[in-house]
């Protein structure tokens, strides 16, 4: 797995429904939990792994109104938010070229340094 980009997902914003590109098993699971709901795995995944300090600002990307017009105005989100554990990540939320309704999210462990 590759170690920088954790997380990888292009989801429908519309539809709440998501399609895997990199996923480690914990959070796959939670998705299956919740019947392959990307929304629903956010919540638990927030609820379960998000620092605290971190979750007022993880749960605005639970509201997909906001994330568009974000998008629309900027051409992507970033946040940065520490889990329980102590790691650090950074989702950066863009739009997919190849549909209007998805957008790819990335979740990235911000600790280590990236290959631009």
């Amino acid at each position: 797995m590759n170690t920088r980009y954790s997380i990888v997902y292009v989801v429908n914003l519309r539809a709440d429904t998501q399609r895997p590109v990199v996923v480690p098993g914990y959070v796959q699971k939670m998705l299956d939990k919740h019947g392959g709901s990307f929304h629903e795995m956010l919540l638990d995944y927030c609820d379960k792994l998000v620092a605290p300090a971190y979750r007022d600002g993880f749960r605005m990307l639970f509201d997909y109104d906001y994330v568009c017009d974000r998008i629309c105005r900027e051409g992507a989100i970033r946040y940065a938010y520490v889990r329980n554990d102590g790691e650090r990540f950074l989702i950066t939320i863009f739009p997919d070229t190849h549909s209007v309704d998805e957008v790819m999210w990335v979740f990235a462990k911000e600790d280590t340094p990236s290959e631009e």
